[in-house]
């Protein structure tokens, strides 16, 4: 099945945890694709990473499409696309999510250079 995360970075304290119209929109599904057609629609600005096999949605947002699936597979596609989001913004030290990244059993089944190919 597929999920959905919405995550807020913010250098200031966080009151709201809603995210009525993001400001980066990730997608490496066609469920997830179908999931967010809404939000994106709504997307005056903004930027829209979505894996370069799925038909980009009406956005207002800047579209880039990126071959998440093809680097690392269906499976990995989602957390491939925070270190590939982290690599091209540099919204903060790609050495943090390595550390959590190695934290994690997925770090059993899947090496961290995986991950940094981009």
């Amino acid at each position: 099945g597929f999920s959905a995360s919405e995550i807020i970075i913010s250098p200031e304290q966080i009151l709201y945890t809603g995210s009525p119209i993001p400001d980066v929109l990730v997608i490496t599904s066609v469920d997830g694709l179908n999931y967010a057609r809404a939000a994106a629609g709504k997307m005056k600005g903004g930027i829209l990473l979505i894996d370069e096999t799925l038909e980009a949605p009406t956005t207002g947002a800047q579209i880039i499409k990126v071959p998440f699936r093809e680097r690392v597979g269906a499976r990995n596609s989602a957390m491939f696309s925070i270190f590939w989001y982290l690599n091209h913004s540099n919204i903060f030290a790609m050495d943090a999510l390595k550390d959590v990244f190695m934290g994690n059993k997925i770090s059993e089944k899947v090496q961290i250079e995986t991950m940094l190919k981009f």
